[in-house]
Parts: structure tokens; sequence; C-alpha cells
């Protein structure tokens, strides 16, 4: 099952990859999302929407900006909160592909090879054997339940 495990990590892995680098400008990398208040523009401080929400209207927005056919610079992709609920947009900024990209996968990618690791010291006879046999195992499992559901509804991401 572990082979299964990490077929699906790593599978699971390029397809957040993927999207992510699709949801932003290779050009441009950094954080993607920002919270805007739409009378000024003025970017709201991380962590002060709730009360920026209740005293004036906020978006949330790319940070790029593109060419317009009216010679000005518009977002790439705005969303207003009256388009969906506020913990809908805060979870869209939260998952900003430069998380994804920056922090998330490649943190992944190091605890399978800490598990590779630990597969490698049980060989020649270290600390894995005993006690802690089977936690390695138990790490990509766990890892591997992040990708158990999928948009097809299938266990395969």
């Amino acid at each position: 099952m572990t082979d299964d495990a990490v077929t699906r990590v790593t599978a699971g892995l390029a397809e957040d990859e993927r999207i992510a680098r699709e949801a932003i400008d290779p050009d441009r990398p950094g954080t993607h999302w920002q919270w805007v208040t739409d009378e000024t523009d003025t970017p709201v401080k991380p962590g002060d929407e709730q009360e920026a929400m209740e005293h004036q209207r906020i978006s949330l927005r790319t940070v790029e900006h593109f060419p317009s056919g009216h010679g000005t610079e518009l977002p790439a992709f705005a969303m207003f909160v009256e388009e969906g609920e506020p913990g809908a947009l805060r979870h869209a900024a939260h998952f900003d592909p430069a998380r994804i990209l920056g922090r998330y996968v490649p943190a992944i990618r190091r605890v399978l090879e800490v598990c590779d690791a630990i597969d490698a010291d049980a060989l020649d006879g270290g600390w894995r054997q005993g006690h802690y046999g089977d936690k390695a195992d138990e790490i990509r499992e766990a890892l591997a339940s992040i990708y158990t559901d999928s948009a097809n509804g299938t266990e395969e991401p």
C-alpha cells in the first residue's frame, strides 16, 4: 500500500503545482491575491479583512494587472464579497499559488524524502527497526489521505 500512497501523493502534488502555475503569471512570482478597498484601491492589511468588510466594500483581486482596451490596467481577476461568501474568498486568498508552490508542495516532498531516509536507515539496521517500524509508512498514508478525493469522484487524483 505504501507504493500506492506515494503514487497518490506524487500525482496529487503534480496536480497542485499545475493548477497553481496556471493561476499565475510566471514572470511575476510572489503573492497573487490581495484584499483591496473598492473605493480607493488600497490594499487591506492581511488579517484585517473582516474589520474592513464591516466598514466598506472590499474585493479579492489578483496582484497582476494587465492592459485593458481603454488604456488602463485592470486586475486579471477580481471577486467581490457580494459574489461569494467572505469565508470562501479568504480560503482562496489563503491558498495563494505562491504559498502552494513556495511552501506546501516543497514541504510535502521533503517529508517524503525523510520517509525514504528512515527506510534506508532501517535497511542498515538503524533505529526504524522495532517500535518505529511502520511510522514512515503511516506518514506516507497520512499524506496520501489528502488526495483520496478528486473532482472526478474517484480515489485517484
